[in-house]
């Protein structure tokens, strides 16, 4: 579901997953039914970007090094310099972290321009709309 390129095509995947699943596994495919729009928001969001959304790692690779390196040092001692552990190493992991793709299509975001599929819509303008 969550690698189709089109809304649509997500919608009858899930489909198919519901007539298989539903059976054994009401709670799970109820769920997915409650958080479908939720789930597919990234059709609303420039294609290009789509792998930075669906992905959790860099939120899941930087707290594993904060993990690590508190779990390692048995505590920072207080309060103050675990937060200043944590910031350092938060500022070093950002490092590593991937680019935006398409960073060009950022601005389709900011400024709340229609996206469908990830692809910008293009609205057709009338006469008078074109004139004003």
């Amino acid at each position: 579901m969550m690698k189709a390129d089109r809304r649509e095509d997500a919608d009858d995947v899930k489909k198919r997953f519901d007539k298989l699943f539903s059976e054994k596994y009401p709670k799970a495919t109820k769920k997915l039914d409650v958080t479908w729009d939720e789930v597919n928001t990234f059709f609303d969001f420039p294609a290009a970007h789509w792998k930075h959304i669906r992905s959790t790692n860099a939120i899941e690779s930087t707290f594993a090094g904060v993990k690590q390196r508190t779990r390692n040092t048995k505590g920072a001692g207080s309060a103050q310099m675990a937060a200043a552990m944590t910031f350092k190493l938060l500022l070093e992991s950002q490092r590593k972290w991937r680019k935006v793709s398409a960073p060009e299509n950022i601005s389709w975001v900011t400024n709340k321009l229609e996206i469908k599929d990830g692809v910008l819509v293009e609205k057709n303008l009338t006469e008078q709309e074109a004139a004003s």
